[in-house]
């Protein structure tokens, strides 16, 4: 029992490290990015901005 709760323990770990986004402040996020969510997602204007494997990543509203 001992042992499978080490492996769980392990593997937990390990996909928790490989799914790390940074959040970051939208004044941080460059204005061309920006400017094409905009043009995509004019509607929107609570947003959540993250960089996950070098890209922007916007969050608003669960999505």
């Amino acid at each position: 029992m001992k042992r499978l709760t080490f492996l769980v323990a392990v593997i937990f770990f390990i996909g928790s490290g490989t799914i790390v986004a940074q959040d970051i402040n939208g004044s941080k996020v460059p204005a061309v990015v920006k400017t094409a969510f905009a043009k995509k997602y004019a509607e929107v204007k609570k947003i959540g901005w993250e960089i996950e494997k070098g890209n922007y990543e916007a969050n608003w509203g669960g999505k």
